[in-house]
């Protein structure tokens, strides 16, 4: 068996030859030592206590052998970086190196702007020598050895001394002279123009007439002022000057210069008679309305509002209890029973002066209320042409009269003083039947029916008017056949079916007055002058609207309707609830028959 020999010897040098014979072995001699597990074992780690530190680590700045180099801290991962510092001045620059430590001859920053002079870095002066010196990228600015100027913000030479510029050469928007006392303004410097106004318009510490080379052009006019009030006297004596001297005032506002106590500042003391705040008004009239107070010779009958006053037009409100126009009735009231309260018309003591009056072109008034006398009236009257015991048709353009039943748009006048819608009524026989219809001429309005010659030659005429809402029929100083006295009355039919006869001048003594159907209804005349003296308050007229007839019959001397002013209800208007009174004659609610006026 000379084999097995040989294969034991094989083995043996196969086992010798894996042997590591460089360090230690652990107990079991399994391999070699690597205490901190870094992969090299303790025979080439430096430190085999710390798997930082091994050959080939990354030295940083520990002041530690990271590497196992046998050198510390060389060359470190995350040292800082320095810069070189030739000039040694503690600042700076070109290429940076990493280290844990400053090397020599380099410093932590890189702000030197020249390496190569000391002088020059971020905290040397700057100067005037065009270089930068202060490394903050302008050059000469500040410098400490530069000139002192002064900024020049009006451009008119002269700097503000307040304003100081250190510069190396004179800049824009400065100056070298600091003897400007407004930069602000231009017109303001030694080389300026004293002038009045209240400015050192020179710089020379003297103002208006303290300086005397102040342009005597620019001196104002002060006026006397004699009181020493500060209000001048408009025709005292005068002076030159920027302000006004002693005795003397800006203005010619005083209206007494004798009295100090008189002038625009003053307080006014209404009804004494002295124009306390020189104001140019009356002093009696308080409420400056243009209307004097009536305690002191005046109409202003409330002195104390300017609302009040004879100028007022009361129609703006005729509920108002107030009297605004000073005529002693308010809106609602009518002292002169003329059918128009206050607030309707422009004189509630003159019944004869009303809407629709007959304007009389020679009395100086607006009889009619238009706002326009005499001949400036707005209203033409047309002339009706008649004779005795005649008539004519008019035909109103825009107005009909509702009557009877009917809208009637065309009237017959009769000279003898009575309108009808039907058929002329010539004669003047004034008899009752026939003025109730037995004449079967139809609805009729009688003013006056007389026996009237409008045509005599002392007689002025009949004329038609035709209003917005109303035709009127005037006869104008006509005489009553027999007579020389001369009769003016009117009879104005309004567009809701009510009559208004007026009698500015009467003297005829007989005769009808009122108004009928001509429907031969049996009616008994009535007392006009009595009806309208009780009418109720709330009535539109006399009447009640219902009926076919209001008149009455004067006989010989008992025609009382002289100055007079009438309404008539006529027959316009609806009674649906059937309590005697039309809508248009007052009934506020027709609808309830316990509601009428009363």
């Amino acid at each position: 068996m000379p084999r097995l020999p040989l294969l034991c010897l094989a083995l043996t040098l196969i086992a010798c030859g894996d042997k590591d014979d460089t360090g230690p072995t652990d107990d079991t001699g399994s391999g070699l030592v690597d205490g901190d597990a870094d992969g090299f074992p303790a025979a080439t780690d430096c430190d085999d206590g710390d798997a930082s530190v091994y050959p080939g680590a990354a030295e940083t700045c520990d002041e530690v052998d990271n590497d196992c180099d046998a050198a510390v801290d060389e060359g470190s991962d995350g040292g800082d970086s320095y810069y070189p510092d030739l000039d040694g001045d503690g600042y700076g620059a070109g290429t940076a190196v990493s280290a844990c430590e400053a090397p020599a001859g380099h410093v932590d920053n890189d702000e030197d702007c020249d390496d190569g002079d000391a002088d020059i870095n971020p905290e040397a002066d700057e100067l005037c020598d065009a270089v930068d010196n202060d490394c903050d990228g302008a050059t000469d600015e500040d410098a400490i050895d530069g000139d002192t100027f002064f900024a020049d913000l009006d451009a008119d030479g002269y700097g503000d001394p307040e304003n100081v510029i250190i510069a190396c050469s004179l800049p824009e928007g400065a100056t070298e002279d600091d003897r400007d006392c407004d930069d602000s303004n231009a017109d303001i410097n030694p080389d300026g123009q004293e002038v009045c106004g209240g400015l050192d318009e020179d710089c020379d510490g003297q103002i208006d007439d303290d300086d005397p080379d102040v342009d005597p052009s620019t001196y104002l006019t002060h006026y006397a002022d004699a009181d020493g009030d500060g209000y001048g006297d408009p025709d005292g004596a005068t002076t030159e000057a920027c302000a006004p001297p002693s005795g003397y005032a800006d203005n010619t506002d005083d209206c007494d210069d004798t009295d100090g106590n008189v002038n625009p500042g003053a307080a006014e003391t209404w009804y004494d008679g002295v124009d306390a705040d020189c104001a140019g008004d009356s002093d009696f009239d308080a409420d400056g309305d243009g209307y004097e107070s009536d305690g002191y010779g005046g109409t202003d009958c409330d002195d104390a509002d300017s609302v009040i006053n004879p100028g007022y037009d009361e129609s703006v409100d005729c509920s108002d209890p107030t009297d605004y126009n000073c005529d002693g009735s308010v809106g609602y009231d009518d002292l002169d029973a003329d059918g128009w309260v206050a607030c309707q018309e422009c004189d509630d003591l003159a019944a004869t002066t009303h809407p629709y009056a007959w304007e009389d072109e020679t009395d100086g008034v607006d009889n009619d209320c238009d706002g326009a006398v005499d001949g400036a009236d707005r209203h033409s009257p047309t002339r009706i042409a008649l004779d005795d015991d005649d008539s004519d048709t008019i035909y109103p353009s825009n107005v009909t009269f509702p009557f009877c039943g009917s809208d009637h748009s065309s009237m017959e006048v009769s000279s003898n003083g009575i309108i009808s819608f039907t058929s002329a009524i010539l004669d003047s026989s004034e008899t009752e039947s026939e003025f109730l219809g037995s004449d079967g001429k139809g609805p009729r309005v009688a003013p006056l029916w007389d026996n009237l010659d409008p045509a005599d030659s002392s007689s002025d005429g009949v004329y038609w008017i035709e209003y917005s809402d109303a035709v009127g029929v005037y006869w104008v100083d006509v005489l009553e056949r027999g007579s020389r006295d001369t009769n003016t009355f009117s009879a104005i039919l309004l567009d809701d079916g009510r009559v208004i006869l007026t009698y500015p001048e009467l003297y005829v003594t007989d005769g009808i007055i009122g108004w009928s159907c001509g429907d031969g209804a049996d009616v008994d005349e009535t007392d006009l002058s009595a009806d309208w003296a009780a009418k109720p308050a709330d009535a539109a007229g006399l009447g009640t609207g219902t009926e076919s007839a209001v008149y009455e019959r004067y006989k010989s001397d008992d025609n009382d309707a002289a100055g007079a002013t009438w309404w008539f209800c006529g027959t316009a208007g609806d009674d649906a609830d059937g309590d005697g009174w039309t809508t248009v004659c007052g009934d506020a609610d027709d609808s309830d028959p316990s509601v009428y006026p009363q």
